[in-house]
């Protein structure tokens, strides 16, 4: 079984979605000849390293919603949460990329999966701050960092989703000082890391 095979059988998607994520691999391996978007290596492991790994994300919120993913770079994982809210009908992210390149790589694979998100050319500080059901990053900055971005667009009953690496637990150690937050680590089905779905998120 390759890994295309793989990620269909664990993630459960139709044929349709698997098409848009086909469509994203594909603008991916385009794009990323002339932009920096991934390290090439990477790219082999499209299916299971970022596809895979973006997916476990969507799957721990309990309704599509509205989502922001925060340095969305080459939309790990908000192009994925989209293809998956086009799939259910529901919902809407957005994502917020300062670099322009990666920007309208973005633009251009939400067109060409059919994504149901919007792209934000700028800085977080620049976007009109706004309660989101879901609030995510990946590879953006480090929890106390990550929770000063993600507590702009909190409200009751906001969560934030942030897949980390294996430092999980002393980044969160880290974020205790000046946030209260409660926290529950699900492990990763890609790696040695853990996604945290954090709620209650509070300033110390």
């Amino acid at each position: 079984m390759d890994q295309k095979q793989i990620f269909a059988e664990k993630a459960g998607v139709s044929d349709e979605t698997l098409n848009a994520f086909e469509a994203w691999h594909e603008a991916l391996t385009r794009w990323n000849s002339r932009v920096n978007l991934v390290g090439r290596s990477t790219l082999d492991d499209f299916w299971i390293r970022h596809a895979l790994d973006s997916i476990q994300v969507f799957q721990c919120a309990p309704e599509p919603g509205r989502w922001i993913d925060i340095g969305a770079g080459a939309g790990f994982p908000g192009i994925a949460v989209g293809i998956m809210q086009a799939a259910a009908m529901a919902g809407e992210t957005h994502l917020v990329e300062t670099n322009g390149k990666k920007s309208a790589f973005l633009r251009e694979a939400v067109r060409e999966t059919g994504a149901r998100a919007s792209v934000h050319a700028k800085r977080w500080q620049q976007v009109p701050a706004e309660r989101f059901d879901v609030v995510t990053a990946r590879a953006f900055a480090p929890m106390p960092d990550l929770l000063e971005a993600a507590f702009a667009f909190w409200g009751d009953g906001t969560i934030g989703v942030f897949p980390k690496g294996k430092g999980w637990r002393e980044e969160m150690q880290a974020a205790s000082r000046d946030w209260r937050f409660d926290a529950k680590p699900i492990p990763s089905i890609t790696g040695d890391g853990a996604i945290l779905v954090v709620t209650e998120l509070r300033r110390e």
